[in-house]
C-alpha cells in the first residue's frame, strides 16, 4: 500500500506537481484541523437530499440481503457526514489530505483501514487504497470549491472509476453569492481573505450557474438533479449548488 504519511508530507510541503493555490488551501485547512476545528454533526441538507434523491438509487443497486452499501467521502474532514451514513447502515470510507482530520475520524470509532490521508490527485488511485471495492455512493461536500477546473475534471474521473454501475455521485459547489469578500485572480480562481471558518486566505473556484457544474460531469454521469440552497450568514447570503448524478 502507498505510504500515506509520505504522500501527505509531499502534498503539504511542496510537491513540484502541485499548484501554489493547492498548497495554500491545504495548509489553511490542516492548520484549522490541528487546532480542533471541524464539524461534529452532519449537514442537514445532505440528510434531506439523501432521503429525497439518493436513497431510491442506492436501494436499486444494492439488492443483496445483508450486504452493507458502501460510501466514500472525498475531503471527509473529521467525519461528521460519515457519522450519519454509518448510523443508517453504510460501510464508510474517507479520504482527506489532513492527517489531523483523519485521526479524528478514527477517534470516532470508524475502521482505521477505511480512512487515508493522501493526495489522490497526484500520488495514487482510490482503487489502490481499497482494491476490489466499488462504492454505491461517492460524496464530496463543500470541498470542490477549493480545486481548479483541471483538478475537478480529474477527480470526476477518479470517482467514476470506483463507483458501481448506477452508483451515485453527490457533490456541492459554491457560487458567486458569498457573504465574505472575494476577488478574482489571473488564474480564474477567487481569493477569499476570510471565509468565515478558515482563518487563512483560501483560493476558490466559484460557479455562476448550473451549466458551470455540468461541464465537469458530461459524458461520464447521467444527471439526476441539481438543487440550490441559500443560507443566510452573519453578513449576507451563501448559495450552494448540489449536483446528483449516477454512473452510466
Amino acid at each position: 500500500m502507498i505510504s500515506t504519511m509520505l504522500l501527505f508530507r509531499n502534498y503539504i510541503f511542496g510537491s513540484e506537481k502541485m499548484g501554489e493555490y493547492q498548497s495554500k488551501n491545504v495548509k489553511a485547512f490542516d492548520n484549522m484541523y490541528r487546532q480542533g476545528w471541524g464539524n461534529e454533526w452532519p449537514s442537514e441538507s445532505m440528510i434531506s437530499y439523501y432521503y429525497a434523491i439518493i436513497k431510491p438509487y442506492i436501494l436499486s443497486i444494492n439488492t443483496k440481503e445483508g450486504v452493507k452499501p458502501k460510501v466514500l467521502e472525498f475531503a471527509c474532514g473529521t467525519g461528521a457526514n460519515l457519522r450519519f451514513f454509518s448510523e443508517i447502515g453504510f460501510e464508510v470510507y474517507g479520504i482527506d489530505t489532513s492527517e489531523s482530520a483523519i485521526e479524528r475520524c478514527r477517534q470516532r470509532g470508524f475502521k482505521k483501514e477505511n480512512f487515508a490521508s493522501i493526495n489522490i490527485l497526484e500520488d495514487g488511485k482510490i482503487e489502490e487504497l481499497w482494491p476490489d471495492i466499488n462504492f454505491d455512493l461517492v460524496i464530496c461536500l463543500s470541498s470542490l470549491a477549493y480545486f481548479d477546473d483541471n483538478d475537478i475534471n480529474c477527480l470526476s474521473k477518479k470517482f467514476y472509476n470506483v463507483l458501481k454501475q448506477k452508483g451515485v455521485l453527490y457533490t456541492t459547489f459554491y457560487t458567486l453569492v458569498r457573504e465574505w469578500p472575494v476577488r478574482k485572480m489571473e488564474n480564474g480562481l477567487y481569493i477569499a481573505e476570510n471565509s468565515g471558518s478558515v482563518d487563512k486566505s483560501t483560493y476558490l473556484n466559484l460557479q455562476k450557474n448550473r451549466d458551470d457544474i455540468r461541464k465537469y460531469y458530461q459524458g461520464l454521469y447521467k444527471e439526476i438533479a441539481i438543487k440550490r440552497t441559500l443560507i443566510e450568514g452573519i453578513s449576507g447570503d451563501n448559495e450552494v449548488l448540489h449536483y446528483f448524478g449516477y454512473k452510466e
